[in-house]
């Protein structure tokens, strides 16, 4: 497998030592994205492209690496600061796109490429059974790690549908179907999670900590899901999770997206929401 590493800075060691894992040699390096196409060989090359500077020049420079000419020789891993939105928008557009989010560690890149070489399976329409692996792992995840029982309320399956909350975790999913899977909840809630999670040890007003704690639940439900679904004919490649955070905002995947909500109640009777939303690629 030829790969191209564009990035501005040397990697360590142990980063060079997971593309030697993943059997991706020999690796040849490249100052730019523009750089690339003279650097492919063969038909399996893979680009692990590190993004800095203008956002919008470097997604240009990508969409015209994709070309139709190229798209079936190249698997491209981007690494990109949090909360790029347009390169969301990219790896729902190309399957064979996917990024990790900096900071960049090697459990983090092993990720990636093992979502980017995996091989797809038949994705599933959606539909109230399809969406058991996100039950289950919440519902799991939520009483190991926070100790926190939770009871299915209700379940609407409907286009339009809005979610509330004012910390939400968004995972983006792809694979023949594209689309996002979100957890939210309020402030008063996952404060209660991690105040559990911790044994009391954080307060009310610690928000950075508490932010953190819900997104390592949200990591580890992600995780769990994805194994389910590696264990039958389904099959999708998570993105880490991101968070969104502010009173009362509502996430709305738009009145033609396929979009299923599930409203939990935990033992404190307080509200937790998982919405999936997906579409045929």
């Amino acid at each position: 497998m030829n790969t191209i590493l564009v990035t501005k800075d040397a990697w360590n060691e142990e980063l060079k030592e997971v593309l030697a894992k993943n059997d991706l040699g020999p690796v040849h390096t490249a100052r730019a994205l523009s750089m690339v196409e003279s650097k492919l060989s063969g038909k399996k090359n893979v680009v692990v492209y590190e993004m800095e500077g203008n956002i919008t020049d470097e997604m240009a420079q990508l969409r015209d690496l994709m070309k139709e000419s190229n798209r079936d020789r190249i698997k491209v891993l981007l690494i990109l600061d949090q909360g790029i939105k347009d390169a969301i928008t990219t790896l729902v557009k190309y399957e064979n796109v996917k990024f990790i989010f900096k900071p960049l560690t090697k459990e983090r890149l092993q990720i990636g490429l093992r979502m980017l070489m995996a091989e797809r399976k038949q994705a599933p329409k959606i539909n109230i059974e399809y969406i058991n692996p996100f039950i289950e792992s919440t519902r799991m995840v939520l009483k190991q790690m926070a100790f926190t029982e939770i009871e299915k309320k209700e379940v609407a399956a409907e286009a339009g549908l809005r979610v509330h909350g004012d910390l939400s975790g968004v995972m983006a999913l792809s694979g023949k179907a594209n689309g996002f899977v979100v957890i939210s909840m309020g402030s008063d809630v996952a404060y209660e999670l991690v105040k559990r999670m911790t044994q009391g040890n954080v307060r009310e007003d610690e928000d950075r900590i508490i932010e953190s704690g819900i997104m390592e639940l949200i990591n580890i439900i992600s995780g769990q899901a994805q194994a389910m679904f590696n264990q039958n004919q389904y099959h999708f490649d998570f993105t880490t999770p991101t968070m969104i955070k502010g009173k009362g905002h509502q996430i709305y995947h738009g009145q033609l997206a396929n979009s299923i909500v599930v409203r939990f109640e935990t033992d404190l009777k307080k509200e937790i929401y998982l919405q999936v939303c997906l579409k045929n690629a």
